[in-house]
């Protein structure tokens, strides 16, 4: 193969670092928390209640209250 190839002359046409490329940053971190099934139902219904997008949502909104 390489008797037809020359890696030295080689042209990259697709993939590489691109500005602006690639999924937005959401300023937050990920961290795991263990809450009991309890727990968890009552944030699920207190996300409902407010009308908030998902689970993390209405931890985040939840623990603005503290």
């Amino acid at each position: 193969m390489l008797d037809y190839f020359d890696p030295a002359r080689a042209v990259l046409t697709h993939g590489g670092v691109r500005t602006g490329a690639g999924r937005k940053s959401l300023n937050k971190l990920r961290k795991t928390v263990k809450l009991s099934p309890d727990a968890i139902r009552r944030f699920q219904a207190y996300a409902k209640r407010k009308r908030l997008p998902d689970f993390s949502a209405a931890l985040e909104a939840a623990s603005l209250k503290l």
